[in-house]
């Protein structure tokens, strides 16, 4: 991987800003303490299109390319040791997915998962990576399905 100073580098490399540039674009762009991210920060990712994987070739083109959305994965957020720890906001095909706290590079603290509609999920607490405490669960439409306590993510009956 490549990597590319775009500020000035604290005293012996220990703390700085960096982008890391993978593949033609940039794969991070924020702070580094000792090495790893740390501090606040932006991750881009594009899905993994290789020769060989199955294409829709019925389907028309999605914004004028055929084999898949340009879109990046952007994940804005705070980091502490490389994971990230804080609030964030996860955007995966041009579509908020998840908003809210993380710790240790899983959802936990208040927060909410989005449908590509733009309609809430899932809203509450998340402990882990799991719906966990009280939360609120919608269909596609913004019906709510379930409302209450929830346990390792299933509802707590």
């Amino acid at each position: 991987m490549l990597q590319r100073k775009v500020a000035q580098v604290a005293a012996k490399n220990v703390n700085c800003y960096w982008d890391h540039v993978f593949y033609n674009y940039v794969s991070y762009e924020g702070h580094f303490k000792d090495g790893k991210m740390n501090g606040k920060g932006n991750e881009f990712s594009f899905p993994n299109v290789e020769v060989g994987l199955p294409f829709d070739f019925n389907n028309d083109p999605i914004d004028g390319y055929r084999y898949y959305n340009i879109y990046p994965d952007v994940i804005m957020g705070e980091y502490k040791n490389n994971a990230l720890t804080g609030m964030v906001k996860e955007y995966w095909h041009n579509h908020l997915w998840y908003s809210g706290e993380m710790d240790d590079g899983q959802e936990s603290g208040k927060g909410a998962w989005y449908y590509n509609n733009g309609q809430v999920m899932y809203e509450g607490e998340f402990k882990k990576g799991k719906q966990s405490g009280k939360g609120s669960y919608y269909d596609e439409n913004g019906n709510l399905i379930y409302s209450g306590e929830w346990e390792n993510g299933d509802y707590a009956h």
